[in-house]
């Protein structure tokens, strides 16, 4: 029984690699085909020039393949998951550049007739250049061996990207009784300006939530507070509800922000994740002292 099971999530391992395969190649193709046609190379986009913010996003880009897979398939991420996921999101590195090889021309001659493979790479490393956003053309910096560092976040950037998808979809409500992930069929935030009403609120919501009455808890924020901001008002609560398709398995996350005078900021020690029946105690006192505390400016008179 346990190696047909093995077997079955190894099977399920390679159909959502093979989604994760599609994605990383139309990945590399587009990323190639818009830095050798467009002059726009999106995977070297960097913040204050250490964060691969474009790569990144082409590492997510590449295993989005593998979200859909598993969300399609219902397919809980394993340990063999991760290894595919980071490993096709760093071939993609490899992939585009061996594209851009096969396909940038030098006065109408391929590179790929004029270097090897390895020549192209090191001279592209060594030869990039930094600009700033607002900056001329003729003020990019040549970074020379430095450059290395930067192909060194480039493949990190890529990694994190597979890396990410990974969490996110382990950190997706699921019922492992069934086998499927859980669908969000609700999403409730009310704002108010009264901390006690909220205080008293959130504890009932946690006791709701602990005693697995999800009806009780959508009913407690439902009635609480107003529906849309209002002059003033500087806390809101949000309750988020997922269940299961084929049985009662149901999980909520709740949270409390605060207006700070700039920005809607979570309130630590207010913020609740769990499947409903099984969550903790109600959150200790200084999360809810926290929103007596005086409020910033009114998010609608600023």
């Amino acid at each position: 029984m346990k190696s047909s099971m093995h077997a079955t999530k190894t099977g399920q391992d390679l159909t959502v690699t093979a989604f994760g395969l599609a994605t990383s190649a139309f990945t590399a193709t587009t990323l190639a085909l818009l830095e050798t046609k467009c002059g726009i190379a999106v995977y070297s986009f960097m913040c204050w020039s250490v964060i691969p913010a474009g790569a990144l996003c082409a590492g997510f880009a590449a295993s989005s393949g593998y979200y859909l897979g598993a969300k399609l398939f219902h397919h809980r991420p394993t340990r063999l998951m991760l290894f595919n996921t980071i490993s096709v999101a760093l071939s993609t590195w490899v992939v585009l550049n061996f594209l851009r090889y096969c396909w940038t021309e030098v006065n109408g001659q391929h590179i790929s007739q004029l270097a090897s493979f390895g020549q192209f790479m090191r001279l592209s490393i060594t030869n990039q250049s930094i600009g700033w956003v607002g900056s001329r053309p003729d003020d990019a910096v040549g970074v020379g061996q430095f450059g290395y560092l930067i192909a060194a976040l480039q493949v990190l950037g890529f990694a994190a990207g597979g890396f990410f998808v990974h969490w996110y979809l382990r950190a997706a409500p699921y019922c492992a009784a069934c086998g499927k992930y859980l669908r969000r069929y609700s999403s409730t935030t009310r704002y108010t300006a009264d901390p006690g009403q909220l205080a008293a609120m959130h504890s009932d919501l946690a006791a709701a939530l602990h005693s697995g009455d999800s009806s009780a808890a959508v009913q407690l924020v439902s009635s609480f507070g107003e529906a849309k901001e209002k002059k003033g008002m500087h806390l809101s609560a949000t309750l988020k509800l997922w269940k299961c398709e084929t049985c009662p398995r149901q999980f909520f996350e709740s949270s409390v922000r605060k207006w700070n005078g700039r920005d809607w900021k979570a309130v630590a020690g207010l913020h609740m994740r769990d499947y409903i029946g099984s969550a903790g105690p109600p959150p200790a006192a200084a999360g809810i002292s926290a929103v007596s505390q005086p409020p910033g400016t009114s998010p609608v008179a600023h």
